[in-house]
């Protein structure tokens, strides 16, 4: 009788095991698909420079005004497009443009990403987003 308690004991600890893995499996890859997102997007605006090439300094002081429209290729629409795709793919997504001079440009993508509970410096636990970026440096 003892022997299955602790059969009982160990297969629960097992599974709590595997619980467990499974729920950070679940945040890693949520994760990973945010910075996949990211990279899709700083590609898309960066391709976007490209093909306005001529007017890619541009980008760098547009802000995102009105509503996407796919077929048009200004640089406001590119801005206003690129803003709207991050808003609508990531999170509190945003992204901006530095312009570094001699055809170099800073690519900077934003959002905010969900770590579950977590200590604050003071040691108090909270639940919220973390903020995350990752950044490209482009010459055209």
């Amino acid at each position: 009788m003892i022997e299955a308690l602790v059969a009982i004991l160990i297969l629960a600890i097992g599974l709590l095991g595997l619980a467990f893995l499974q729920a950070q499996g679940l945040k890693f890859n949520t994760s990973a698909y945010a910075r996949t997102q990211a990279s899709i997007l700083a590609s898309d605006i960066i391709d976007r420079m490209r093909i306005n090439a001529g007017e890619a300094t541009v980008y760098a002081t547009t802000s995102a005004s009105g509503t996407c429209d796919p077929t048009a290729t200004t640089v406001q629409n590119d801005i206003t497009c690129w803003s709207s795709l991050l808003a609508a793919a990531l999170p509190g997504g945003s992204g901006s443009i530095a312009d570094l001079g001699g055809n170099a440009f800073t690519i900077t993508v934003s959002w905010q990403e969900r770590l579950g509970a977590r200590l604050n410096s003071d040691t108090t636990a909270t639940s919220g987003l973390v903020p995350r970026n990752v950044t490209w440096r482009v010459e055209l």
